[in-house]
């Protein structure tokens, strides 16, 4: 379901933070449901920065990831805002 609610991303790397802008569409795009569930989202992208593979020599340098969800509907609106630090 998150991936047909995906309308865009966009990468961005400064300072040793990568940066990713994220669009939510349809049923995604939803502030009530996204605060309930802050804390389940929260370890599932832990758990999949934590097994990416290819994120290992960036981790080992310490990078910062973060991750900006915004909703299509008011792109201004942002839905989650979340750093991994590393």
């Amino acid at each position: 379901e998150m991936q047909r609610s995906l309308v865009g991303s966009e990468m961005c790397i400064r300072d040793r933070i990568y940066t990713y802008y994220i669009s939510l569409r349809n049923k995604a795009d939803n502030k009530k449901a996204i605060d309930a569930n802050k804390d389940k989202l929260h370890k599932i992208q832990k758990e999949a920065l934590d097994n990416n593979p290819g994120l290992k020599k960036y981790k080992e340098e310490h990078f910062t990831f973060r991750f900006v969800y915004h909703s299509a509907k008011n792109p201004k609106e942002v839905l989650l805002d979340d750093t991994f630090k590393y």
